[in-house]
């Protein structure tokens, strides 16, 4: 069995409802106590409800490029979906239906962040600009955001990583949900359809949302 951070710890107790005070990385008494309260409720360990992986967490990602998906592209994520909606596997890719994620290998999307989380991305949103907002030539489409919602649920689903803020978060929910700073990323803070970009944690919302409406 993984063993896991104790910042992945605390994510998942809050994913599942039970909140072991900031998520700090730290292990204190609240957290302690909060891994006792899973155990009563679940019957398990906190560690028992990750999947045998050791991958517990998706963050969501733009790439930045021109949407075409470039070689540079499948060494950082592990999923691409393109601007038509074509979804693409990278180098080190999790799913089980494609070559595994190398043992002590794994792509490099998010800052401190990269251990045992699964990078997806939209590829697009060259040249964007958050303020004043401009989406650049190569805007995320609706078609790829419904393409990636589908994606990213298969994989949340096979890995058993709860739909949560606190576990499919998007890059720019990193650094005020997990603490993790992340370099003012802005990612994802815009979807098609909204006239500016928008609080993260609201954004990521929407997105999630999506994702769980998805049908088995």
């Amino acid at each position: 069995m993984a063993v896991h951070s104790v910042r992945a710890i605390q994510a998942r107790l809050s994913a599942r409802g039970i909140h072991p005070g900031p998520i700090d990385n730290k292990d204190g008494p609240r957290t302690r106590a909060a891994m006792d309260q899973f155990r009563a409720k679940f019957g398990m360990s906190i560690q028992e409800d990750f999947h045998p992986s050791g991958l517990h967490a998706i963050v969501m990602h733009w790439s930045g490029g021109w949407g075409t998906v470039a070689d540079d592209d499948l060494d950082h994520y592990h999923r691409i979906t393109d601007r038509a909606g074509v979804v693409h596997t990278g180098k080190f890719s999790p799913l089980d239906n494609v070559p595994p994620l190398r043992r002590g290998a794994y792509a490099a999307h998010t800052w401190q962040m990269n251990g045992g989380a699964i990078g997806v991305c939209m590829d697009g949103m060259v040249h964007a600009v958050e303020r004043p907002f401009d989406p650049g030539p190569e805007p995320i489409t609706r078609v790829q955001l419904e393409a990636f919602v589908r994606d990213t649920a298969s994989v949340a689903r096979e890995y058993r990583i709860p739909v949560s803020r606190f576990t499919l978060l998007s890059h720019a929910e990193v650094e005020p949900t997990l603490g993790v700073k992340q370099r003012q990323k802005w990612d994802i803070k815009w979807l098609p359809g909204m006239r500016r970009p928008g609080d993260p944690v609201r954004v990521g919302g929407i997105i999630r949302d999506m994702i769980a409406a998805v049908p088995e």
